[in-house]
């Protein structure tokens, strides 16, 4: 249900983009992924697990996004040089896949 509202979120934000910048898609994508896929427990700074070593259960922050978020089962994996990147929901995942090196650099 909770990827179904991330989803439909997503879609609600991005039907509205009427720029043609890349930064203001971006903007807009994190409003939706903070509203529907961030961790809404306390947490400190020390808590959050960098990317590429987080694993289940552990507080990363989305590489693209930049929204911190426990990884699950569910989460969607990115896969770049033969490391996992996780993401907090499939269009970040898929935005990260067509262009890896802008996110991690």
């Amino acid at each position: 249900m909770k990827k179904l509202i991330s989803t439909l979120i997503v879609v609600i934000i991005l039907s509205g983009c009427n720029s043609s910048t890349n930064n203001s898609f971006l903007d807009r994508l994190s409003v939706g992924c903070e509203m529907a896929c961030s961790y809404q427990g306390e947490y400190e700074e020390g808590d959050v697990i960098k990317q590429p070593e987080a694993k289940l259960g552990d507080l990363t922050k989305c590489f693209v996004s930049g929204v911190v978020f426990m990884v699950t089962e569910d989460s969607p994996i990115a896969e770049h040089n033969g490391k996992k990147y996780y993401a907090c929901c499939q269009t970040c995942s898929d935005l990260f896949n067509e262009n890896p090196e802008e996110f991690l650099s």
